[in-house]
């Protein structure tokens, strides 16, 4: 049986080993991959809340008559004068607070309505440079945790347009 074709158990044996590890090896990196993409998704959706937040938080502010109160977790704005009685009312006002807890949420409140507007907060300080109602500057500082162990900190400066000061 010298001339006969074929391979040996031990050729087929090697050709299985070989073939099963390039086998876990692709199914190994497919589930990293598969992990991956929806931790990017994840990010990715983190990091557009944290956008939505800073420009409604800047275009607020920026177009506020006037800041009514604050604090270091909280402020208070005039919008506009709407029936021109030159005093804040409730439909005329908006504000923004932090609940103070670790993975906490920032709720923004437009009259009498309050929503969610970034949740996961583990910080949130507001840096004034003069009491209220005289408050022309704000300084914004933020950490929000992307995943486990990982803190981003942001810190973000606004101005007011208004020019009067009461």
């Amino acid at each position: 049986m010298k001339n006969s074709r074929g391979f040996t158990l031990i050729e087929v044996l090697v050709s299985l080993t070989i073939f099963s590890m390039v086998v876990a090896f692709m199914l190994r990196f497919g589930d990293w991959s598969a992990k991956r993409i929806v931790a990017v998704r994840s990010e990715a959706a983190q990091l557009d809340k944290l956008v939505t937040f800073f420009r409604a938080f800047s275009t607020d502010v920026r177009d506020s008559r006037q800041v009514l109160y604050s604090s270091p977790t909280e402020i208070g704005l005039w919008r506009l004068d709407e029936n021109g009685d030159s005093a804040p009312e409730t439909i005329e006002t908006l504000g923004y607070g932090w609940d103070g807890e670790s993975r906490g949420t920032i709720y923004r409140q437009g009259g009498e309505d309050s929503s969610s507007i970034l949740s996961g907060v583990d910080e949130f300080n507001l840096i004034y440079d003069q009491p209220s109602p005289n408050t022309r500057h704000v300084i914004l500082e933020l950490s929000v945790e992307q995943r486990p162990g990982d803190v981003r900190r942001y810190h973000f400066s606004v101005n007011l347009r208004a020019s009067e000061l009461n």
